[in-house]
Order: C-alpha cells, then sequence, then structure tokens
C-alpha cells in the first residue's frame, strides 16, 4: 500500500496538503489524477448514457431543499446545513429531476436519468481507506420500468456494470459482485448488491445496484405520486419501479490504480541491464496521457521532429506529451510509471528513413514502422480498446 501511494505522489496522481483540513484527507489530486478522473467518468457517461437508447443527463445543484428529502429518499449521513431549509446533497440523481423529465419528454418505460457530481457524506472509515471520505464525486443512474419487468431489469443492470468494471481493469477477477441476502435487505427494498473491488486491505464496494419496487412512490404525496402515472404503458393504477445504480468515482479511480500496479524487471540503458521498476498497466481508455514522444538523441532536430509529431497527434484528439527530462532510460521509467500505454521513439534513422519506433507498455516490445503510418496504427488499437468496452446496454 506504501509503495502505491508513494507512486501516486511521485507522478501526480495525488499532492499532499501543506496543512490538514479537519475531517478530511490530506491530499488533492495533482495533474495525472485529474486527467485518470476524468477519463474514468467518461467511460462511465458512454458506457450509461451515450452507448443507450433512453438514459439522460442530469446537472444538479450540490445545496437541496430539505422538504425535498422525504421525496428523494436522501439518506444524510452528514446534516450539513447551508440554511435553515437547505443541506448539501448525500447522493445524486433526485427524484425531483425525474419527474421534470417526464414532464419534458414524456417517456414511455423503461426510461432513466443519469448525474455525476459532488455529494457529502461519510461512507468509509478513515483508517481503511486513503481517499476523500466526508465528500466525493459520484457516478449515479435512476431507472424506471414496468413492475413486471423490474426484475429483467436488475439482473441486466448488474450484468452490464460488472461487466464495465471488469473490462477497464488489468485483473478483472480482483472485481466481484455479491447479492445482498433476502433477510439482510434494508426496508423496502426487493433486491440490493454490490460490485466489490479487492483492495490491498480488503474488498470494498465500488458501486451499489438496488431494485426499491415502487416504495418510494408509495410514500410520496398524493400530487407528486399522481404525476408519475402519465408514463405510458401504465394502466393508471400502478406506478413504475425504481432502480438505482450508485458509483464512487473516488473509489473507482483508486481501485483501477491499485488494480494497474505491478511490479516488473525490465532492461533499461544502452547495456539493457535488467532492473526492478513499476508499471502501471491502465487501460488506454484511462490512462491520463495515451502517447509518449520520446527522442532518443539530444539532436535538435531530433527535437524538432518530436515537437511536430507531438502537435500532430493532439490535432487528431490523441493525448500526447513529449518526454524530455532525464536522461533516455529515465523516460522510460517514467512513462512506465505514467501508465503511458504507448511510446514513440525518434533517432537518427527517423532523419534518415522516416522509421519510428512504437513501444508497447505491457509488453515493451517496439515495432518499427514509418512515420506516415503511425497515427492510423494509433487510431486503430484505440479504436479497439473502446469498442472492447462499449457494448449496447440495452441488449438484454
Amino acid at each position: 500500500m506504501k509503495r502505491i501511494l508513494s507512486l501516486c505522489y511521485r507522478r501526480g496522481f495525488l499532492i499532499k496538503r501543506d496543512t490538514a483540513v479537519e475531517g478530511t484527507r490530506d491530499f488533492d489530486y495533482g495533474p495525472s489524477g485529474t486527467a485518470l478522473k476524468r477519463n474514468l467518468v467518461d467511460e462511465w457517461w458512454r458506457s450509461v448514457v451515450t452507448s443507450t437508447g433512453n438514459v439522460y443527463p442530469l446537472d444538479s445543484s450540490i445545496i437541496s431543499d430539505s422538504r425535498l428529502q422525504e421525496n428523494d429518499n436522501f439518506l444524510l449521513s452528514r446534516r450539513e446545513k447551508t440554511s435553515e431549509q437547505h443541506l448539501l446533497r448525500s447522493t445524486v440523481c433526485s427524484m425531483r429531476l425525474v419527474e421534470k423529465c417526464i414532464e419534458i419528454f414524456g417517456q414511455s418505460l423503461p426510461f432513466g436519468v443519469a448525474e455525476c457530481g459532488r455529494a457529502f457524506g461519510a461512507t468509509l472509515k478513515p483508517s481503511e481507506y486513503p481517499l476523500r471520505h466526508e465528500e466525493g464525486e459520484h457516478m449515479g443512474v435512476v431507472f424506471l420500468c414496468q413492475p413486471t419487468e423490474d426484475q429483467q431489469w436488475y439482473y441486466h443492470w448488474q450484468k452490464a456494470r460488472l461487466r464495465w468494471w471488469k473490462k477497464l481493469a488489468a485483473n478483472p477477477e480482483n472485481f466481484s459482485l455479491v447479492e445482498t441476502p433476502t433477510s439482510e435487505l434494508p426496508g423496502h427494498t426487493l433486491k440490493e448488491s454490490f460490485i466489490k473491488y479487492k483492495f490491498p486491505w480488503g474488498p470494498a464496494v465500488v458501486e451499489q445496484i438496488s431494485n426499491t419496487g415502487d416504495s418510494q412512490f408509495q410514500r410520496m404525496d398524493d400530487e407528486t405520486r399522481a404525476r408519475f402515472k402519465i408514463a405510458k404503458g401504465l394502466d393508471g393504477r400502478t406506478y413504475p419501479h425504481r432502480l438505482s445504480l450508485s458509483a464512487s468515482v473516488d473509489k473507482g479511480l483508486f481501485a483501477y490504480i491499485c488494480d494497474a500496479y505491478s511490479e516488473t524487471w525490465r532492461p533499461y540503458g544502452p547495456d539493457h541491464e535488467l532492473k526492478q521498476c513499476v508499471v502501471l498497466r491502465l487501460h488506454s481508455c484511462l490512462s491520463p496521457r495515451i502517447v509518449a514522444v520520446l527522442p532518443a538523441t539530444d539532436d535538435t532536430r531530433v527535437s524538432t521532429y518530436c515537437r511536430m509529431l507531438t502537435e500532430e497527434l493532439r490535432t487528431v484528439g490523441i493525448v500526447s506529451s513529449l518526454s524530455r527530462v532525464g536522461a533516455f532510460p529515465y523516460r522510460l521509467a517514467l512513462e512506465d510509471e505514467m501508465g503511458t500505454p504507448y511510446r514513440i521513439i525518434v533517432d537518427e534513422k527517423t532523419l534518415e528513413a522516416g522509421i519510428l519506433a512504437l513501444q508497447d507498455r505491457d509488453t515493451a516490445a517496439m515495432e518499427d514502422m514509418a512515420g506516415r503510418d503511425v497515427l492510423q496504427s494509433l487510431q486503430r488499437m484505440l479504436s479497439a480498446a473502446r469498442l472492447s468496452i462499449h457494448s449496447p446496454t440495452f441488449s438484454r
């Protein structure tokens, strides 16, 4: 665990604070951690919104009217008041906004809403978790369906979400699904399950999936409850059944860092001497940067070529960097620790014959190719990596 945290601080995934703030962790996300977090949210968004037909995006305020808490079923572990009748929310996807979506779109069942945003409330013991526990970013979905189809959709979402977590992992076996026994279900919950990751300190929840049936609608006032009957397909005597998905961005981020962390031996330097090193095997869809362009010499012509190539890659949307810090072996080791999946090595033969070396992070294998072909090769590999993750979520 200490080695993983050392890597996080060393490579800018986390930045230590100069002074501790009571009730919070002594860190902020650094450039690498911020980019990784953004990529994780983007992949989740593609999975539950872009790749589906009727899950719609929301973006609401973190300040919630306390009078709406009963309808939204917020379970606040930390009632932090911002005024007499306002609270900082502890979850996302308010049912009030689901109601507004029905008014706007007149949606037929099934349909859902998705939101990613900051929420407050201690859900983890500080001693067992190195990241934020008083506040965090949450990814949530509220999904409404016909009462006769709730179990079918519940198991569909179970399968889809577990598959997504595993597809992005270097070691998918570390993610597991745990079903809550019927005798232990919370009140008004018909089904509940948790996706857990096997952290160094033990399994911990990264996402919760639950089916609460129509219990939330039954607890609403008559006027509010009646508005949910307008969804097509209902007979006027029943209400939709509600499924919810809730995942923590912070826990997911650290799960993937732990999952990707590996120690191995690699040949660095001109003598190809084997040295122990750290390789962060992040999925290419999550890595803070996709490509590092490495000049193998100090030739100014090589440096100019590298700069132009880096700019070309960025122009087509491939996040890349020009690595010039330290000697060449150090640059390779740095990119291993950063989790950069591909490196382009430029030397004299690039200037003479237009030949580049493309190196894969996980295998360390190098492939010589013409400079004109490297962009197409990268785009093909990245496209294949993304397609392997995302498939139509609504194919039950």
